[in-house]
């Protein structure tokens, strides 16, 4: 398969993350196709580094992202209205997956399963006594 058409029509930054982050994700002959249409741009090494430092800084501020935590208000109504929950994954857990939010997401959907926890085990527990 020729990759060469497709790999024109992407960025300098695409490439340069194809052919280094993203390496493990695409056949051999689009890395060859990537690297050569990287060749083919004769980027200077200047623009190869801005590039790279682009790519840094994005990779940096995903992490920053994925390690972002539930604030402790937030932690506590879905906690203590563990259905509220329900409207807050509506709102909120999909778009957080979707921007990396990973960490604030599990901990929104754990919140509300501990909530629920909560609430049988005290049920249960009126019931025995």
């Amino acid at each position: 398969m020729d990759f060469t058409e497709a790999m024109a029509k992407n960025s300098n930054e695409q490439l340069l993350k194809i052919v280094t982050d993203l390496r493990n994700d695409y056949q051999p002959a689009a890395i060859i196709a990537a690297e050569k249409e990287i060749e083919k741009r004769n980027l200077s090494d200047l623009q190869i580094q801005r590039t790279k430092a682009n790519l840094d800084e994005q990779k940096r501020i995903e992490n920053l992202y994925a390690k972002e935590e539930l604030s402790v208000f937030l932690k506590v109504i879905v906690f203590v209205f563990p259905l509220s929950a329900l409207m807050f994954k509506i709102l909120f857990y999909y778009d957080w997956k979707k921007q990396g939010k990973t960490l604030k997401a599990e901990q929104l959907k754990n919140f509300s399963l501990y909530g629920v926890a909560f609430y049988v085990i005290i049920t249960l527990l009126s019931n025995l006594f």
